[in-house]
């Protein structure tokens, strides 16, 4: 369970009781930050943790956090979600700095953030949400911006946003969450 600015909470169904992990400077081998936003397992078992400051691994076995080593020891700060697509890959999605991709095999780090004289850029850098279609495209939930999609084969987005004029578009453009079923359909949660 995690909670901001509380740390992480680990509770046991067994014995139900909580066990809490927080930052400690007298041990290197503690939680980095008690800012935590979102915890992730990916497809090997590996315990991510998205905090203020950035990316931890956290090893239940013998209760240790490290840091990883991503390429140019770049690290994106304020991580709100994860997201490892069908490729195997990671997403990162932040509350200010953009989108970031990590392609572990290849050692490949890459950023998506706004740029105003860039169209084809991520629309906002406040991203809430993330989920991978059927297809493979990634999709992002900004929180001014609406919502978009990335077909990552072409590096393309496609944009969708609230239009006053128009009662078929999104509802709002401060997009919280997403669902996708089995059937392709996409369900959004709007502010």
């Amino acid at each position: 369970i995690t909670v901001s600015g509380a740390g992480l909470f680990k509770f046991n169904t067994l014995n139900r009781e909580f066990k809490l992990y927080r930052h400690d400077d007298k041990d290197p081998n503690s939680l980095p930050d008690n800012t935590i936003y979102t915890f992730y397992q990916d497809n090997t078992g590996r315990n991510w943790v998205g905090m203020k400051s950035g990316l931890c691994f956290f090893d239940e076995e013998h209760e240790k956090f490290t840091i990883p080593s991503l390429p140019g020891n770049s690290m994106p700060l304020g991580v709100h979600k994860i997201l490892q697509d069908k490729h195997l890959e990671f997403w990162f999605a932040t509350n200010t700095n953009g989108v970031y991709h990590y392609d572990e095999n290849a050692k490949k780090f890459e950023a998506f953030t706004y740029n105003e004289s860039n169209p084809n850029s991520l629309p906002d850098n406040h991203v809430f949400c993330m989920l991978e279609d059927h297809a493979g495209n990634i999709w992002f939930g900004t929180q001014n911006r609406g919502m978009c999609f990335l077909d990552p084969s072409s590096g393309k987005f496609t944009f969708f946003e609230h239009d006053k004029k128009n009662p078929g578009s999104i509802p709002d453009n401060g997009i919280y969450d997403f669902y996708g079923d089995e059937n392709q359909h996409l369900s959004i949660g709007t502010e």
